[in-house]
């Protein structure tokens, strides 16, 4: 059946099959804005139904999700407290006092308990090693992942932090 007018129709029904002429309907509010030039900019569910806070937008990113993540979360300069510099690229290197490391942004870290990046590791059997790492007080706090203690979090950050950088402004 059609929708009405800023609402859409999603058909339910079993995922094995392709036929859903049987499958029950659900009508649910959908509000999509477009730039000038006709481009999606935003979705918004206005209903509850899918989402738990109605009228949120889903925002078009124009860049790869990872590479977002890792420009909003770890790009920058520091220091740590003996004053070594610390820099975390938009291209995912890390330059190191250990010296320079491929890195991404893991974006489910469900299985550690912490946030970490996987450092590329050639010389590892899995080919990476996580480096975990945390923000405090303005702070970037690196921390060794080490095993958990139980099955839900097979991954854990270990205390203290193996550094704790403080952004600075970019060094030529």
């Amino acid at each position: 059946p059609a929708a009405a007018p800023g609402r859409f129709t999603l058909a339910m029904g079993p995922w094995e099959s392709a036929d859903v002429a049987g499958a029950g309907a659900i009508s649910a509010g959908l509000r999509v804005t477009r730039a000038k030039n006709g481009r999606l900019v935003s979705l918004t569910f206005t209903d509850e139904l899918f989402i738990e806070n109605a009228n949120e937008p889903f925002v078009r990113i124009d860049e790869p999700l990872p590479a977002l993540v890792n420009r909003l979360v770890v790009v920058g300069t520091y220091r740590d407290a003996r004053g070594r510099v610390y820099r975390f690229t938009d291209v995912g290197v890390a330059e190191t006092p250990d010296g320079p490391y491929t890195y991404e942004v893991q974006l489910d870290p469900s299985e550690s308990g912490c946030d970490y990046l996987k450092r590329f590791d050639k010389t590892r059997s899995v080919g990476w090693t996580p480096v975990g790492f945390r923000w405090r007080a303005g702070r970037l706090e690196l921390l060794k992942v080490v095993e958990g203690a139980d099955n839900q979090a097979p991954l854990a950050c270990a205390e203290p932090p193996v550094a704790v950088l403080t952004p600075v402004k970019p060094i030529p």
